[in-house]
């Protein structure tokens, strides 16, 4: 695995410039320690904070997050995951690819067992001389007695979600522990230990803080069981009535407001930790005079949806349980309070790092996604999907999302020949997706950009990298 330093001068060039100064040489098979450069301040730390089903709409709790990251950096507010459930959405978070390419499709364990794990970005930045680290949750199923591969350092948990909050086994660096403190508070505490070590202080990082919050059983840290958050808001798709348009697994759905609402206040119950690790995390890094060295990611690995169309959840195409929040803060690099646009993703994590610490993206296979830093390109539209787990719960789909429409289609499980439901929204006139243009007979209503959206999703979901005749958009 042989990484080339980057010849395209980018936003990130600075940087890519302090790393070529340190005489840091990247080559087959190791690529050089970049000590000197981290000593210097060329070689950035990265840090990459995912949340686990936190919704886009979910930030308001986080006030300290806001204040660090998104008003010193950049937020982009049409952010997505390309498969919105746990698994495939980490691995496209590490990879920089779809989950048809790093075919983790579901989060079942005989699936997580596909990933090429020296296609990962821990692996491109440890072989680049990083020191690697991860703190929270890993893939799901797997074995808590094996360590997670590339990482050098690492206290994670797997398993079911009634130990994510308190009580569960965990991994810390090779010895199996029973941890009863509070995850997010303990992830914190690794975090610090780490980045406040002389380690860390003589070598740039990669660090992913990977917490359980907001996911279910959504349980607040003990001070905040009663906390104040913002009020429950019953959007136009919570109160839908006429679900007849929708596909049989929508309309068989009976659940209500009420849990909806339940969920919520759960959710950002336990965001309130995760801010308090943020302010902590910063606080560290400030002390130790890393502050200014450290490119930072914020994101979710799902949406979730509190009531939309009668469902609780997420796996499914609607934009409550596929758009994400996303920030991103690159000291130096990015005029601080700035808001992106374009149509972005989890596969755009891998590539932006790799073009922040001057890493030519690997090109077998290659990276699916773009870097954020390189503001010559915007995407038109993007492919969402998603792989049906053990033949039960939302059917397979695939998705085309532009900015102003989405068209969706189910498949019988493990197929894509003939779809057996069709969705088509006008996003700009019809935002909480109440009316399926596709959900009668007649097809003399049907949109006119309803063949090029199905053409471009026939297409896409046999994407790969991003140039050639079958790019990924």
């Amino acid at each position: 695995m042989a990484l080339a330093r980057r010849r395209r001068p980018s936003i990130a060039v600075v940087l890519a410039v302090a790393l070529a100064s340190s005489g840091l040489v990247f080559a087959a098979p190791r690529l050089g320690p970049p000590a000197e450069a981290a000593a210097r301040g060329g070689a950035p730390n990265v840090l990459i904070i995912v949340t686990d089903d936190q919704r886009h709409d979910a930030m308001k709790p986080l006030r300290d997050t806001r204040r660090l990251i998104a008003r010193r950096g950049v937020k982009f507010p049409h952010a997505y995951t390309t498969t919105p459930t746990c698994c495939p959405a980490r691995a496209s978070i590490f990879t920089g690819r779809y989950a048809h390419n790093h075919d983790v499709r579901t989060n079942d364990g005989t699936t997580t067992e596909n990933l090429d794990h020296t296609t990962t970005l821990q692996a491109y930045l440890q072989e680049a001389g990083y020191r690697t680290a991860l703190f929270g949750k890993y893939l799901n199923g797997w074995d808590t007695d094996s360590p997670p591969p590339y990482f050098d350092h690492w206290a994670f948990f797997s398993g079911h979600a009634r130990g994510y909050y308190y009580g569960n086994h965990w991994n810390v660096d090779g010895q199996r522990r029973f941890i009863e403190a509070y995850s997010t508070r303990f992830i914190q505490r690794q975090a610090l230990d780490f980045i406040g070590s002389a380690e860390a202080r003589r070598r740039p990082w990669l660090t992913y803080l990977t917490t359980a919050a907001p996911h279910a059983p959504f349980t607040p840290q003990p001070k905040y069981r009663r906390a104040q958050v913002p009020e429950f808001e019953p959007n136009p798709a919570m109160m839908e009535e006429d679900r007849t348009d929708k596909p049989p697994y929508v309309q068989e759905v009976t659940r209500g407001l009420h849990r909806g609402k339940r969920v919520q206040k759960g959710q950002l119950r336990t965001l309130l930790s995760v801010d308090d690790m943020v302010e902590a995390v910063f606080a560290e890094l400030k002390r130790t005079g890393q502050a200014s060295n450290t490119l930072v990611f914020f994101l979710s690995d799902n949406g979730y949806m509190h009531g939309e169309h009668r469902l609780t959840g997420k796996t499914t195409p609607y934009l409550p349980s596929v758009r994400i929040p996303m920030l991103l803060r690159v000291p130096g690099q990015i005029q601080p309070g700035t808001t992106d646009d374009r149509l972005v993703a989890n596969i755009d994590v891998a590539p932006t790092v790799m073009d922040a610490v001057g890493l030519e993206p690997p090109q077998d296979p290659p990276m699916d996604g773009r870097s954020l830093l390189d503001r010559t390109w915007a995407r038109d539209h993007l492919l969402l999907e998603y792989f049906r787990r053990v033949n039960r719960g939302t059917p397979e789909w695939g998705a085309t999302l532009t900015k102003e429409d989405q068209y969706v289609e189910y498949y019988e499980d493990g197929g894509r020949i003939n779809a057996t439901f069709r969705e088509y929204y006008n996003l700009v006139l019809d935002p909480f997706q109440l009316e399926n243009y596709l959900g009668n007979d007649d097809p003399s209503d049907d949109p006119l950009t309803f063949p090029l959206r199905a053409r471009q999703l026939d297409q896409d979901r046999d994407c790969m990298g991003t140039s050639g005749g079958n790019a990924c958009p």
